[in-house]
């Protein structure tokens, strides 16, 4: 079955980065990840602030699904998330490039399960006030990638955390804001190694 996903009006696409980065000041992100192993299925995902404090997460087993089912359930599952706790101004990252293109591009798709997805996501975002979709790579993905893993343990239950994330993801966590904080390094440094360049010419 072909289709072609509804027009979302208000979606904006932003590039992707490299690391996981802080949004700006007054947004909140969140990050989707869809897991798919021989026996079953789950989805995670993470919600922070501007300030990269953890405000939620949640897993999910959603039983035998494709990956590409599965990324776009974790997609469909945040945006839910969004909308139950009025969140109006999010900026959503994934690390499955083709479920991000599926809904921002307008992409063909023929799989009918996920074509199915793709319309309900699209019947949710024109609900959002602002809303930005983008790729990040795995690595800028890590914490959702480990609520995804925590799906897988949960049996069919859906799980939430709020404000306390579990044990296993503070690693990744802790990674991110390190991460974050090694790049404003570097571009403190090379601003100043400009400034220095643009004096020694002068």
């Amino acid at each position: 079955m072909k289709g072609k996903r509804p027009s979302a009006p208000n979606l904006q696409q932003r590039g992707s980065a490299c690391i996981w980065m802080k949004p700006k000041a007054g947004r909140l992100k969140l990050n989707f990840d869809g897991s798919s192993k021989s026996t079953s299925a789950s989805i995670g995902g993470v919600v922070r602030d501007h300030n990269g404090n953890f405000v939620l997460g949640y897993a999910e087993s959603i039983g035998k699904a494709t990956s590409s089912v599965a990324e776009l359930a974790a997609l469909r599952r945040v945006l839910e998330l969004a909308l139950e706790n009025g969140w109006r101004d999010i900026c959503v990252e994934g690390d499955f490039k083709t479920a991000v293109d599926d809904i921002t591009s307008g992409a063909r798709v023929r799989a009918t399960k996920d074509l199915e997805q793709i319309k309900k996501i699209a019947e949710m975002l024109p609900r959002i006030g602002k809303a930005s979709v983008s790729h990040v790579p795995r690595r800028g993905n890590s914490v959702a990638d480990g609520f995804a893993e925590l799906g897988h343990m949960g049996a069919s239950r859906r799980r939430l955390w709020r404000e306390v994330p579990p044990n296993e993801v503070l690693v990744r966590l802790r990674r991110d804001a390190k991460g974050e904080k090694k790049k404003k390094k570097k571009k403190k440094k090379k601003k100043k190694e400009k400034r220095s360049d643009a004096k020694g010419h002068s």
